[in-house]
């Protein structure tokens, strides 16, 4: 349970609205329903295989690092914990000292890959699982995965975190089977066009996600440091 749950904050702390850009993008180029339907399941697969190869590898040179340091019996966890708040604080740099460099790179990467969707949708949809690995979120996931070693909870831990990380790629998929697509879209411009609110509500969100991922590293870098000094868990 404490791992679904840290899938779901993980999910919502890893929020990319790429996804729903490059949906939006072919759909204006005249890409056919049926082609945006399995780029978002390709994508949807393709990050749960990458995640299940991760966490099964991580998880087998943990137990090998704790059979070579012959230690604690939770040493995996403390080792997992001190990883966690690693990619988390590094992330939150990288988000706000970095901002400038990080959407030029992301927009130049859109501009590629948008190039080569055209060609393949169900493809760049399998390919579209490769820009998971860029957020530390997923790793957070995998490394926390690799821990419980089950790999029916290791699929629903993926998939939560896809679901809700591209929740808005996969509410406008939601909206094209209903046929509410166009309706959704109107909506939503003429909210956040009004009064620049789409440039302050992406400032907003920016500032809410960065402080929610570097409380996830401070947490998981505190538990880890307690029990390596008190042997025992702040949860």
């Amino acid at each position: 349970m404490k791992l679904i749950l840290s899938s779901i904050l993980l999910g919502f702390g890893g929020f990319d609205p790429v996804g729903a850009v490059l949906i939006m993008a072919a759909l204006a180029n005249g890409t056919k329903k049926k082609q945006v339907y399995l780029f978002s399941l390709m994508a949807l697969l393709s990050t749960v295989v990458f995640g299940l190869i991760f966490s099964y590898g991580t998880s087998i040179s943990l137990n090998y690092f704790i059979n070579i340091m012959n230690h604690i019996p939770d040493m995996a966890y403390v080792f997992t914990g001190f990883l966690i708040s690693i990619v988390c604080v590094a992330w939150f740099i990288r988000s706000t000292l970095l901002k400038g460099n990080k959407e030029r790179v992301d927009d130049q990467k859109e501009s590629k890959f948008m190039k080569f969707a055209k060609r393949s949708m169900p493809l760049a949809g399998f390919i579209f699982g490769f820009w998971a690995m860029s957020d530390p979120t997923f790793w957070a996931v995998v490394a926390l995965s690799a821990k419980e070693g089950n790999i029916l909870l290791t699929i629903l831990c993926l998939t939560i975190w896809m679901l809700l990380g591209q929740i808005s790629l996969y509410t406008l998929v939601v909206s094209l089977i209903f046929n509410v697509y166009e309706k959704l879209i109107k909506i939503a411009s003429r909210y956040l066009d009004k009064n620049n609110r789409r440039k302050k509500l992406s400032n907003v969100t920016r500032i809410i996600i960065s402080l929610f991922i570097l409380g996830i590293g401070i947490y998981f870098f505190i538990d880890s440091l307690v029990y390596l000094l008190k042997g025992i868990w702040l949860y």
